[in-house]
């Protein structure tokens, strides 16, 4: 991935949590710190500053023996399913001069050709954010019964399953594209698509510099903040790049379904005039789910058709 200019570099965003809680968790406990320091040492090249939310003791001293180049940031006395969306909500009211913010969650490696022109994408309309394609390994022989699972999210589609090199790759397993738009994108739609945002677009339509994404999420008016399932689960990537004047007016919401993924995304797309943006490309920018993986494998077991 190339890198950033330090006048370019962002600020990165990411909770930790290394315990249980209630909401779901699919990472294996063991595995909760290791994927945190493969996090940091992706994302540090590109940022100018890091920022890691914790919400109790035993996380904050795991961090902290780290002793990485990171701002702890200890929010206590709440739920911790919520410490994602109290993050946001204090870094929302700080003053940076950094131009953008990558949220994501603490388990994920991003990997982008061509970082330079998604920043010039967020400097031209800064109601946009682009969300990165998400991979995650699974084991060859469970390839079948995830599709099966996932059926009605059209993951029984062959281009869904990809060959990639990652960090913790095991034998000639593939990547599995989670949260991919259940309609490929055509030269047609794509096209639709543009001019329909650009009609409510506070910059000038370019298209050489947007043609290579998607732009199917955008909504006008949620009634009353009410979601709809299929639009989230497209749009959602468990991480964002964005601008910082739009980071900054989002309405991070403490909210019992998926209080996560709210803050990784939801919340987002729910702004007014908001616009989500992933690469018709997988590859062009993407992230690795490290904990995709320990969920995959749970798809084993003789009870995979319950397996969190």
């Amino acid at each position: 991935m190339r890198q950033l200019s330090e006048s370019d570099k962002f600020v990165v965003v990411t909770p930790y949590f290394g315990g249980i809680s209630s909401a779901p968790r699919q990472t294996e406990l063991s595995n909760v710190t290791r994927y945190f320091v493969e996090t940091y040492k992706n994302l540090k090249p590109l940022s100018s500053q890091f920022i890691v939310s914790v919400s109790n003791d035993t996380d904050y001293e795991t961090i902290k023996d780290l002793g990485f180049d990171i701002e702890i940031l200890y929010v206590k006395d709440i739920d911790p399913i919520f410490l994602p969306a109290n993050t946001a909500r204090i870094i929302q009211k700080r003053d940076f001069q950094e131009r953008f913010v990558y949220y994501t969650e603490a388990d994920q490696l991003l990997y982008a050709k061509d970082i330079y022109g998604l920043l010039d994408v967020l400097e031209v309309d800064r109601d946009a954010y682009i969300v990165p394609q998400r991979f995650c390994q699974i084991p060859n022989e469970v390839i079948d019964r995830r599709r099966s699972r996932y059926r009605d999210r059209n993951e029984d589609d062959d281009s869904r399953y990809v060959e990639f090199d990652g960090v913790d790759k095991e034998g000639d397993n593939k990547y599995c594209i989670e949260c991919a738009p259940w309609a490929l994108a055509t030269e047609e739609t794509t096209q639709i698509n543009m001019g329909r945002k650009w009609i409510y677009a506070t910059a000038p339509y370019d298209e050489e510099r947007y043609d290579w994404f998607y732009n199917k999420y955008w909504n006008t008016a949620f009634n009353d903040r009410l979601y709809n399932n299929v639009i989230n689960d497209e749009a959602y990537g468990g991480a964002y790049l964005c601008h910082m004047d739009l980071f900054k007016k989002v309405m991070f919401q403490d909210s019992d379904w998926q209080p996560t993924e709210h803050t990784a995304g939801h919340d987002l797309l729910a702004t007014n005039n908001s616009v989500c943006l992933k690469t018709i490309d997988y590859y062009d920018f993407h992230i690795d789910h490290l904990s995709g993986y320990d969920f995959n494998k749970k798809l084993l077991r003789d009870d995979w058709n319950t397996a969190r």
